[in-house]
């Protein structure tokens, strides 16, 4: 990300990851974003709240969809 804000390239970048949520939100010249989620039906509402880094909802998402709970609480390994 650092390479593209030294270029001043408009970049949208992606991430589950907290350590990336964090940077953004540390680095002058970034900016967090996120989608929002219905919290009753985990289902995306599509509207976007900038200046805020949202919450992943992947595995509540996985398990609404079926996926079966063991894989969602097993380590890797």
């Amino acid at each position: 990300m650092r390479y593209f804000l030294e270029r001043g390239t408009l970049t949208a970048v992606t991430t589950h990851f907290s350590e990336v949520k964090a940077f953004v939100h540390s680095t002058p010249g970034l900016q967090n974003a996120s989608l929002d989620f219905d919290p009753v039906t985990l289902r995306p509402t599509y509207r976007l709240t900038v200046g805020i880094a949202g919450g992943s909802n992947a595995l509540a998402t996985a398990a609404r969809l079926g996926l079966r709970p063991g894989l969602l609480t097993k380590r890797a390994g």
